[in-house]
């Protein structure tokens, strides 16, 4: 899934996993291999259709992960080619 942006040695999915369960604070299944995300100059955003993360949410959820929050996780790549100063 992110593989291509950030380290091999960081455990993104549980990252992400962490940061989803402190906003919605509902239990949380985990992401998926396949889920969707974009990139911004400035971060990834995890995606979520309606009801996907539970039956109380309808509507597209989003998850941002800022690069400075996660900057030295990084891939040389996102680093040098998407992130922003």
């Amino acid at each position: 899934m992110f593989t291509f942006f950030v380290k091999n040695k960081f455990n993104y999915t549980s990252y992400i996993n962490n940061l989803i369960e402190k906003q919605t604070d509902i239990p949380f299944r985990g992401v998926l291999p396949d889920q969707n995300f974009y990139i911004t100059a400035n971060s990834i955003v995890i995606c979520f259709s309606s009801y996907e993360l539970d039956n109380l949410y309808s509507g597209i959820q989003e998850f941002e992960i800022k690069f400075k929050e996660i900057e030295e996780n990084l891939s040389e790549y996102t680093k040098t080619q998407i992130m922003e100063d």
